[in-house]
């Protein structure tokens, strides 16, 4: 372990953590673009070294390392750990070692400085306009690598952006809770996390980012007790990795309970839909800061419903799938696994499974799967976590239905890979493959929207408009996007003004919401393929707009932001989307 002293910003090797002489500080903060890197501050010490200098290389540091410094020196602190400078990154063997020790380096420190670069302090707890505090939005809160630096330190000592302090992790417990949705008793260290499921730790995850996707599962492997390779350059496969790695060694299965809910009252072909075994990031946990697995009392109720199911639920990882011993329900056609995983208001939820084709030859069959949500005692639910989190209210079926229940080996499909980036180009969009079309779509866009949006493939059809080849400058498009299930079903409608007769193409685009699929409503409405729409002219005329950007705010408190640019390829006759932004607009708005 390399650490700076405190008093002269020089770094020195250290066999582990616990050999520090007087243990250290640590730092947590939200990286810039100019941090000052390992080989910046070996170069500082060599030119301190020179005999006409009289200067530290502390003196000379970034703002960042000196207040750092400074503040651990009056601490009475000798050391410092410093991500952006005490790891040698050109190296992959000293880079792996300490992503893989870092929740145990930030756990043993006797103070995290958690520094809050945005946060001015007089105006830190001072209720914003729009909702919140400058504490509260601070975007150290939505790093995911300042999801560990949070838990794993016994004392964190919050710090505004002029160093002064703001109170600790147990003073301010009930407002980071708040903020996060990480329970005060594990701020306080009053749980441990491992008395929580791995779908609750993960929910703790949903909302925050990292500038590399690999860093997602990265970032999660101390708060999950696990260790594997870094591979930078394999995308979200890290995550499905880490997935399997802690499936391996904990027999929480709740890191299969991911996504949204369906509600037993909903139609059974619901339930058909292709989904796959593992999630793709941390953010399809969102939703499941309640789900536990209740396996204790999963073994009672089997062995009260039925003498043979007696067992525990156990799992494999094979080429086919992940081979699980587990407990099987049959109703309704339908079979669905029961891990014992239970919600908050006291419901079961279960995973619907679907027989897969393409399975193993062998005794045990395969399914696909899918979420679904049953009470206990095989009481079907009315008013389950579903409704909350599919944001519907069905009616439930006649509880009475009949129901078998037993345990068996099956295969639990892997479905299509899901942490592998989405295959965006499969969508054979006229706008990627036209020369001459009036509006592009920046690939990223398309990913960026994915990801942080929580949409899937199926929310993209493959061909909206099949017949639009050619884009006819007559005839505008209309494509359709879910935002997760925050937003539900909203259209980004683009096209050319044909009220317009000049020579120049007229481009305009705006932002409707809608309550169906766009594209059934496209198939039911415009069968021939040639979509039609409607705008407001001018003021959807996107020549028109500021910097060739738009925000609209449509039915349902949410603002979607649009922005252009000309298109390097034909910059006269085609627009670049290049920012789809959605926002929910605060209630004192």
């Amino acid at each position: 372990m390399r650490l700076l002293s405190s008093h002269r910003a020089e770094l020195h090797t250290f066999d582990s953590p616990e050999s520090v002489p007087g243990g250290y500080a640590i730092l947590s903060h939200t990286w810039s673009k100019n941090e000052q890197t390992y080989q910046d501050l070996q170069r500082l010490k060599e030119r301190c070294a020179q005999p006409w200098s009289r200067k530290t290389p502390r003196d000379l540091a970034s703002a960042k390392i000196r207040g750092c410094c400074e503040l651990a020196q009056r601490h009475g602190y000798d050391w410092v750990w410093i991500d952006t400078c005490c790891i040698d990154k050109s190296s992959s063997a000293e880079l792996q070692e300490a992503i893989n020790s870092m929740f145990h380096y930030y756990s043993l420190a006797e103070v995290c400085y958690a520094y809050l670069e945005d946060v001015p302090t007089d105006s830190a707890f001072v209720d914003h306009p729009y909702g919140g505090t400058d504490f509260s939005r601070s975007v150290w809160h939505g790093r995911g690598w300042t999801l560990q630096e949070l838990i794993a330190p016994r004392f964190v000592l919050f710090l505004s952006q002029s160093w002064e302090h703001l109170g600790s992790k147990t003073d301010l417990a009930e407002r980071i809770e708040a903020v996060t949705s990480i329970p005060e008793s594990v701020l306080r260290h009053e749980a441990v996390i491992d008395q929580f499921s791995i779908a609750q730790r993960m929910s703790w995850a949903a909302a925050r980012t990292t500038t590399r996707p690999e860093d997602e599962a990265y970032c999660l492997m101390g708060l999950f007790d696990v260790n594997m390779p870094t591979i930078y350059g394999e995308g979200r496969n890290a995550f499905q990795r880490l997935q399997e790695e802690i499936m391996r060694r904990n027999p929480d299965t709740t890191v299969f309970a991911w996504g949204n809910i369906c509600d037993f009252g909903e139609p059974a072909e619901r339930f058909q839909s292709r989904f796959t075994l593992f999630a793709r990031s941390p953010a399809d946990f969102r939703g499941c800061r309640s789900l536990t697995q209740g396996r204790d009392e999963l073994e009672r109720d089997q062995r009260r419903d039925d003498a043979g199911a007696a067992g525990i639920t156990t799992l494999s990882i094979t080429p086919h799938g992940v081979l699980a011993n587990v407990c099987i329900v049959q109703t309704r056609g339908l079979h669905f696994a029961d891990f014992g995983w239970d919600d908050e208001h006291g419901g079961r939820l279960l995973l619907c499974l679907a027989p897969h084709l393409n399975g193993p030859e062998d005794a045990a069959p395969s399914f696909d799967i899918a979420h679904y949500s049953l009470t206990r005692r095989g009481q079907y639910a009315s008013e389950s976590s579903a409704c909350r989190l599919m944001r519907i209210r069905s009616t439930a079926p006649d509880p009475s239905a009949s129901m078998s229940l037993w345990r068996q080996r099956t295969y639990l499909a892997y479905g299509v890979k899901s942490t592998l980036p989405v295959s965006y180009t499969a969508l054979k969009l006229p706008m990627d493959t036209s020369l001459d079309a009036p509006f592009r779509l920046n690939k990223s866009v398309l990913a960026e929207v994915w990801s942080k949006y929580h949409a899937t493939p199926k929310d993209f059809p493959e061909s909206l408009s099949p017949s639009l080849r050619s884009w006819p400058d007559d005839s505008p498009v209309v494509f359709g996007l879910v935002f997760g299930d925050i937003f539900g079903w909203v259209d980004v409608r683009l096209g050319i003004c044909t009220r317009d007769t000049g020579a120049a193409r007229v481009h305009w685009a705006n932002v409707r919401c809608c309550d169906e699929c766009p594209a059934s409503r496209l198939e039911r409405d415009h069968g021939g393929g040639t979509s039609v729409g409607d705008h407001d002219c001018p003021a959807d005329h996107i020549i028109g707009w500021s910097h060739l950007e738009k925000t609209f705010r449509i039915v349902g408190g949410h603002l979607f932001t649009l922005r252009f640019a000309r298109c390097g390829i034909s910059p006269e006759r085609t627009m670049l989307l290049v920012t789809i932004q959605a926002h929910t607009i605060p209630r004192s708005y």
